[in-house]
Formats: structure tokens, C-alpha cells, sequence
């Protein structure tokens, strides 16, 4: 294949500028949830979105006519249905929930645009509560990874890193951090699998006009970031810049019996929450509720920023407004003579 031009690139670049496009005016109406919701394993990812549809039949919201959803789950077999059982989803309720298993990063991509195309074909029927799950974000990113292994140099992620194990064996004993960012031959790999995760698959979930929840597992925080301490020290797993790609971030943890969930993002609010016992409760709906509460200050504080007009002067102004008596000069007296003090210094320096 001939390589284009540089000249012909350029003037395609440049004829962009002869382009014109519409503007639309600012809109302050509900858009989907777009949001992560991690923690380790156990603590109640998959039972958080699960509930939402109860969340909604406490609303009385015809679910038949208004909600469907779709998940896509690169996980093993078995383990939403058994929380659906565990929670007690019913048969009803269950056929309204679409289920698929992908081992792959084609059957991921692939299942994500068959979802769309669902979703799409729902909402021209008027359907409104349609939302796309995708479990464990890190799995996703893994399968991105193994899809270029096999396409780039004949092997799976596995066998691929098993022939770096001196590489990686190296980094351990220089006591070097051992990831998978090393054992790949760095920044022309890196390029084109961010690319596979990112542009050709995740960045046009992010589009899609429906609400989306993602799930991951944990990982240890980059320091700088929301999740460093005084955070949980953990962020979602998967590639570090997914928690830009969402505006809702929930962190779940589990203290034997006792469930708890904090929300550490929570866009065009003033702050998220902090940890909540949901212990035998509704994630969704406490989520909700919290939200409600942000809001409700979060209009309180803007009502009483709002200045109010003045009626009255204030006395002040009145008092300067007074024309002050004359007043008989009095005879100049020569000030006193001050004796020299040394100014302290108060560490600033005024000096241009």
C-alpha cells in the first residue's frame, strides 16, 4: 500500500478550515448515568446495578413499557446469575435483563455494537430506562491487550509474557516495579492498543445516549489523584483513564456482613458522599437519595449567594451623605519630634 503524500495531507488539513458546523444552545435538561462502580471482589458490583430495576418498580414505573438492559460480561460463567437468584430477581424481571458472556476482545466489541443496535431499536419504541452494564472494565482492557498480542506477534497475552519472563524476572530483581507497561516493547505497542481499548471500543460507549455503568475491580492509586489518600488509596482497575470517561464514581467496600459504598466523583455537584451503610438496602436507591440531598444543598447555597437589593442605604452612607459643620481653624501646632524606630521585617518584600 503506497504511503499518501505529505502535500495531499496537508491541504485535507487545511480544507478542514473552509468547513462550517451549527452551534446548539446550552441545555440544562437530565442526561444518562455514566458511571464506574468498583471495589474488590465480593463487595457488591454486580448486585449494585441488578437493583436498579427494583428501584425503579418502588417507583411504580411500568418496567415492560419504559426499561430494558444489557450486559456484557467478560467474567466467568454464572456469577450474575447467581446473584440474581440471591436477590430474588424475578422470572418477569429477568427477561427484561439480557446476559452475554464474552472471551474475547471481537465478541466484546461485537456484543457492544449488537447492545447499541438494541438499544437504538428500544428507544424508537419509546423506551426510556435503557441502560448497557459492561462487568469489569479491567477484564476489557486485558482483552484489548491480548487481541494485539495475537494479531501482532502470533500469541496470546499469556504466551507472550511468558516469553518475558527474564524480562520481567530482571525488573523484580532490580527491584523495579514488574508490569505489563515493561513487558511489552514500549511506546509503538502501547500506541496501538490504547488505541484498540479507547478510540475503537470505549470512547464510543461514552457517545452512546443511553445510561451506562461499568464495574471493575481495584487497584492501587496513582498518587495526585482522587483516590490517593485521604481517598481509598484504590482506584478502578483497567487503563488509568477511564475515571476521566464517566461523571459518577462509586467505591464499595465490605466489612464482614456489613456493605458500605462512597462516592468519590459526582460531576456538576459541589462534592460526592461519604461512606453509606447499605447493608441489606437498595445501592441504586440510596445513591439516589444522596444525590438528592447534594442537590437540595447544593441550591440552598446558590439562593443565598444571590445578592439582594438594597432598599435603604445603609447607615453608613448616610451618615456621609451629612454635610459636616464648619468648624473655626485652629492655630497649626509643630508636630513632635518622633525618635528613629527600626521597621521589622515581616518577610515580604514590596521592592519593584
Amino acid at each position: 500500500m503506497t504511503a499518501p503524500k505529505i502535500q495531499a495531507t496537508k491541504e485535507r488539513v487545511q480544507n478542514l478550515w473552509d468547513e462550517r458546523v451549527d452551534f446548539e444552545d446550552l441545555s440544562v435538561e437530565e442526561v444518562p448515568e455514566n458511571m464506574i462502580v468498583y471495589g474488590g471482589t465480593a463487595v457488591g458490583k454486580s448486585r449494585f446495578y441488578l437493583n436498579i430495576p427494583f428501584n425503579y418498580l418502588e417507583q411504580n414505573i411500568d418496567l415492560d413499557k419504559r426499561f430494558r438492559m444489557f450486559v456484557i460480561c467478560p467474567d466467568r460463567r454464572g456469577g450474575v446469575q447467581k446473584v440474581a437468584k440471591r436477590i430474588h430477581v424475578p422470572d418477569k424481571l429477568r427477561g427484561y435483563i439480557k446476559v452475554k458472556y464474552v472471551d474475547s476482545y471481537e465478541e466484546l466489541v461485537s456484543a457492544t455494537a449488537t447492545a447499541k443496535e438494541h438499544l437504538d431499536k428500544l428507544a424508537k419504541e419509546g423506551k426510556d430506562l435503557l441502560w448497557l452494564v459492561i462487568e469489569l472494565l479491567d477484564e476489557a482492557w486485558m482483552l484489548s491487550q491480548d487481541y494485539y498480542t495475537r494479531k501482532t506477534y502470533g500469541k496470546t497475552k499469556a504466551l507472550y509474557f511468558a516469553g518475558k519472563v527474564e524480562v520481567i524476572k530482571d525488573m523484580v530483581s532490580n527491584e523495579k516495579k514488574a508490569t505489563a507497561f515493561q513487558a511489552f516493547s514500549g511506546f509503538s505497542d502501547w500506541v496501538v492498543i490504547k488505541s484498540l481499548h479507547n478510540e475503537n471500543w470505549i470512547d464510543k460507549i461514552k457517545k452512546f445516549p443511553y445510561n451506562v455503568l461499568y464495574t471493575a475491580e481495584q487497584k492501587e492509586a496513582d498518587t495526585g489523584t482522587i483516590f490517593a489518600p485521604p481517598g481509598p488509596g484504590v482506584r478502578p482497575a483497567g487503563e488509568k483513564d477511564n475515571m476521566h470517561r464517566v461523571d459518577t464514581i462509586i467505591y464499595l467496600t465490605r466489612n464482614g456482613h456489613k456493605y458500605y459504598q462512597q462516592c468519590l466523583k459526582l460531576t456538576g455537584y459541589s462534592k460526592g458522599y461519604g461512606n453509606k451503610d447499605v447493608t441489606n438496602k437498595n445501592n441504586y436507591t440510596v445513591h439516589l437519595g444522596e444525590v438528592k440531598n447534594i442537590d437540595d444543598i447544593d441550591s440552598k447555597d446558590v439562593k443565598e449567594e444571590t445578592p439582594k437589593k438594597e432598599s435603604n442605604p445603609p447607615e453608613e452612607k448616610k451618615e456621609k451623605e451629612v454635610q459636616p459643620k464648619e468648624k473655626q481653624e485652629e492655630p497649626k501646632k509643630d508636630p513632635p519630634k518622633e525618635e528613629e524606630t527600626k521597621e521589622e521585617d515581616d518577610g515580604f518584600d514590596f521592592s519593584m
